[in-house]
């Protein structure tokens, strides 16, 4: 299949600043930008990216928009990035930067891939996810891996059903002073595997504040998170509403006994020891 190589002169760098700065609840159409008009496709030059109509694709392997630059923003104005055609099999990443900096997708609504979002790599940080929408995803639907990044204000929907992975997260991040505020996630079903709401891995300093959770789920017996910590150290886990999912072994918040703490949050409908589970406790409210 061909690949759209896009690779043009980069916008002016006060324009690429100004859409990176703008926040996405004025939902202004952006136009001045290089527009993505059909998929696959690599993004090799900085600057300001959009999609301008709906946009899918079948491929069952290798991501539907590869940035291979620092410096990019996506804004789909709203649009579709679809992959459902590929089956429950899939390979294939919705939008993928690896080793990258300061990489931005705003306005997108991502669905049918393994990964709806995928930046990681060694080196890579600073990103920003906001005010998005991802829906059937298989695997996970955000996965950002980087210093200083922010996933905000995104509507996360039914992930999970891949063939090939048995766990699902709707969001996961590694890395420094990394930020989770006021995303909803909605459905997260792991396949005869555990799941979680939101996951930080190998994270220091991560903030997790304002998000809504439910429905996280497995088709078996294994643990279940609304939100969890591994390998992770001095989160604040802050103002969060879980609400349990009838799963058989279900946490709310599970710090994962390092030294962070959970404070303000209301976990809904767990026993008392499952609600906050290992965390330093301040004014939650569990029932």
């Amino acid at each position: 299949m061909r690949t759209m190589i896009i690779a043009r002169l980069a916008l002016p760098a006060a324009l690429l600043a100004t859409l990176l700065a703008t926040s996405p609840r004025a939902r202004a159409e952006t136009t001045r930008c290089h527009e993505i008009t059909s998929v696959p496709a690599v993004i090799a030059t900085q600057g300001v990216y959009c999609l301008k109509q709906n946009l899918s694709t079948a491929i069952a392997s290798n991501p539907a928009i590869r940035i291979d630059t620092n410096n990019v923003a996506i804004d789909c104005n709203g649009h579709k990035l679809g992959g459902l055609a590929a089956g429950d099999g899939s390979l294939a990443t919705g939008i993928q930067a690896i080793g990258r900096k300061n990489i931005t997708i705003r306005n997108c609504s991502i669905r049918g891939f393994m990964t709806g979002v995928d930046l990681a790599g060694a080196g890579g940080g600073y990103h920003a996810i906001d005010g998005n929408s991802f829906d059937n995803n298989l695997y996970k639907a955000v996965h950002v891996v980087g210093d200083g990044s922010s996933i905000r204000r995104n509507q996360v929907r039914d992930t999970g059903g891949s063939t090939r992975f048995f766990q699902a997260y709707g969001i996961e991040v590694s890395g420094s002073g990394v930020e989770v505020v006021d995303n909803l996630v909605d459905g997260v079903l792991g396949n005869d595997a555990n799941a979680a709401g939101i996951k930080g891995l190998s994270t220091s300093g991560l903030l997790v504040r304002g998000n809504r959770i439910r429905n996280v789920s497995s088709s078996t017996a294994d643990a279940v998170f609304g939100i969890t910590l591994s390998s992770s150290s001095s989160a604040a886990i802050i103002g969060n509403t879980v609400w349990a999912s009838g799963a058989l072994s279900a946490f709310g918040i599970g710090c994962g006994g390092t030294s962070s703490a959970a404070r303000g949050n209301t976990v809904l409908d767990y026993s008392d020891a499952n609600g906050n589970y290992a965390c330093t406790e301040l004014d939650n409210s569990s029932n």
